[in-house]
């Protein structure tokens, strides 16, 4: 009873990002007086399992207030795995090492709480804040014999013990107001820390004498900061000129222990402006975009600078209510993750060892898709992309 519209936008604009196919609009009715109260709550009475959401929203004049509370857990006894590897040598040969698991026990849980308060004055301006908080912590216990497959007799036991936890507070405000002349102007900005821990310990035994014995743990620390403004116009009454700036800043703090002790301090800053117009015609739409971007990251001594202009493109044509013919073009840039860079080297078994690289850069992505689509009915064909 909320819900007065769905709109669907299958050609969205810059402002929601390079790679985002679609986006869904529901417009819904905001209330003056009253609320509600919804418990969700899904348990098992046999097995340790559980989805359980609770809710609040109140609602006084132009104000809302609400509270969202999630609990998840899970304990599942018979849990195991089965891997097949193949290794391969730069001369050539290989061998295939096959793990056999032996069902062992898994655990997790968490908790997400989220406060918000919003006042809107219809047709003017709407403000919004949310306070949220995350908490997940999972046990893991592995057991599995291991051989190669080339020498089956020849067995060892693996025994792999893991805990991870993980508390994300953040912080979210977001502005929103109608100007004169078919203007509008969006403000948002997040703010979030996140606190991980981890510790496992893995073993490979032959005849209860320790072959390989590995400990390491990882203290974690990240801080991230999102602002973003976004400014729209209505030229005329079928054509929207866009621009946006957003900034968004990174500092991530890990220490790692066990076999092998390093510390890495990583600091990513990724800064992009946007211009867009885009229109329709009759049948025919369009829009033109135009992106500059600039990235940082360094660790220590190690990083580097990147400046970049991105072009988009976008044109379609309507034949019919059945049939349209779509074509997007774009440059954009990616960059590796913060963990894919750390200057680290961790040993994971006998035979692997996982390093980061600092030297990862970021690199561009060029892509062309020509799009054919024809629906009847419940039927639809077309797709090509490149």
């Amino acid at each position: 009873e909320d819900v007065i519209r769905i709109e669907y936008h299958d050609a969205p604009g810059l402002r929601y990002g390079d790679h985002t196919a679609a986006v869904i609009d529901y417009i819904v009715r905001r209330h003056e007086t009253g609320g509600y109260v919804a418990l969700d709550a899904q348990d098992s009475p046999h097995v340790l399992f559980g989805n359980n959401n609770f809710m609040v929203k109140i609602n006084h004049k132009k104000s809302e207030f609400g509270l969202n509370y999630n609990n998840v857990y899970r304990s599942v006894d018979n849990y195991w795995r089965n891997n097949w590897e193949t290794f391969r040598y730069e001369d050539g040969s290989s061998f295939t090492r096959v793990e056999d698991g032996i069902p062992s026990r898994i655990s997790t849980y968490g908790h997400n709480i989220g406060l918000n308060y919003s006042f809107q004055d219809q047709g003017k301006w709407f403000f919004n804040s949310t306070v949220r908080w995350a908490f997940n912590k999972n046990k893991q216990n592995n057991q599995s014999s291991l051989y190669v497959l080339e020498k089956p007799e020849e067995i060892l036991m693996m025994k792999e013990h893991s805990t991870g936890r993980t508390s994300r507070p953040s912080v979210d405000l977001y502005f929103q107001c109608k100007l004169n002349n078919d203007q509008s102007l969006i403000i948002n900005a997040v703010t979030t820390y996140i606190d991980t821990q981890s510790d496992r310990s893995y073993t490979e035994e032959k005849s209860d004498e320790p072959l390989t014995d590995i400990y390491s743990t990882v203290s974690g620390n990240k801080y991230s900061f999102i602002g973003e403004g976004i400014y729209e116009r209505k030229i005329t009454k079928k054509s929207r000129l866009s621009a946006g700036l957003k900034y968004q800043q990174s500092l991530a703090d890990n220490t790692y222990g066990g076999n092998e002790s390093s510390e890495t301090k990583m600091h990513e800053t990724h800064a992009t402006a946007y211009v867009e117009y885009s229109g329709k015609m009759d049948r025919f739409n369009y829009s033109f975009g135009l992106q500059g971007s600039y990235s940082r990251f360094k660790q220590k001594e190690e990083g580097y600078n990147r400046y970049s202009l991105l072009p988009r493109l976008r044109f379609g044509y309507q034949f019919s209510d059945n049939v349209f013919v779509r074509y997007r073009g774009q440059i954009s840039r990616k960059s590796p993750g913060l963990s894919d860079m750390g200057n680290v080297r961790q040993l994971i078994d006998s035979l692997q060892v996982r390093s980061g690289n600092p030297e990862l850069k970021i690199f561009t992505v060029y892509k062309n898709e020509l799009e054919a689509d024809f629906r009847k009915g419940l039927f639809k064909i077309g797709r090509a992309s490149c």
